[in-house]
């Protein structure tokens, strides 16, 4: 089981990741259950694949400008990857072509929130957010339950009676004791109360399945993750402080560390007096320089 954790971005921007998928042979369409994922399979597996650097300029471009071209050619490029990651998940109570729609809707979160700046490839940002939505459809599609509308139209009557009923006189009564007092088939009592009991038992076991599988949101840190994140921003104000000037007012500007909020590319070239291109080159050079020097 994939740990349940913020994706982070290593500096690894050089290195091939496993969870890139350069094909896709084992995807192919005689093997696919569903024929309409065919010309789906033949598409994605035409796109070229992007490098290290073209990832980082259509990160940047779609970070700093909400380029729309930039975007659809950075979630083009990675459609593979989905599929390569729904193949894991068949089995578990989505066919393939749910298994990649979910997975795709992780693709445009995980497109929308790469930052170049941190030096990953975008494959291993983007596997994590691709996962957890698989994940979350996979969960949404066991506590769906389908119930006609007759039903629904008679599960709605019992709640207004039992309302009504204890309203009037203090007492609950149950939904069996209800439905015995309305005028309805004993076909129909039978199956709302197969509907009520089915709905019961899903409660149950998606809360205690929530309790087994579920882990602490990690987006609020322990008392020890507080610690060493004060560590670190005091290790890299001091470090700023001993920097070249332009470089460390780039880096400030860039992840708000003046008290300011976040700025882009265009707005820091603008400041400086340099072209965006070279405010982005500068500010990559200070963050290897500055990285360096946080591990000594």
């Amino acid at each position: 089981m994939d740990r349940m954790t913020t994706p982070e971005h290593a500096n690894n921007g050089t290195n091939s990741n496993p969870t890139e998928c350069p094909s896709l042979p084992s995807v192919t369409p005689a093997r696919s259950r569903d024929t309409r994922l065919c010309p789906y399979f033949e598409g994605v597996g035409e796109v070229p694949l992007l490098t290290a650097e073209e990832e980082r300029t259509l990160g940047w471009n779609i970070q700093n400008d909400r380029c729309a071209v930039s975007r659809d050619r950075m979630v083009r490029a990675n459609l593979r990857l989905v599929v390569c990651i729904a193949k894991s998940f068949t089995g578990r109570g989505l066919d393939m072509a749910d298994l990649v729609a979910e997975g795709n809707l992780g693709l445009l979160r995980a497109v929308d929130r790469f930052d170049p700046a941190h030096g990953a490839r975008f494959s291993t940002y983007g596997s994590w957010w691709i996962k957890q939505a698989i994940r979350r459809g996979i969960r949404t599609s066991r506590e769906i339950v389908h119930v006609p509308n007759q039903i629904q139209d008679v599960s709605a009557r019992l709640q207004r009676e039992s309302a009504r009923h204890e309203a009037a006189t203090g007492i609950s009564m149950n939904p069996q004791e209800i439905l015995a007092m309305m005028s309805v088939t004993s076909a129909t009592t039978t199956t709302v109360r197969r509907a009520l009991s089915h709905h019961l038992s899903n409660s149950r076991a998606s809360a205690s399945s929530v309790g087994e599988q579920s882990l602490p949101d990690t987006r609020e840190l322990s008392p020890d993750g507080r610690m060493l994140r004060r560590e670190q921003l005091d290790r890299a104000h001091a470090l700023l402080q001993n920097s070249n000037a332009r470089e460390a007012a780039a880096i400030r500007m860039r992840f708000g560390l003046s008290g300011h909020a976040p700025q882009s590319l265009s707005h820091i070239g603008e400041a400086l007096g340099i072209s965006r291109e070279s405010a982005r080159k500068l500010l990559s050079s200070a963050l290897e320089a500055m990285g360096d020097e946080m591990v000594a």
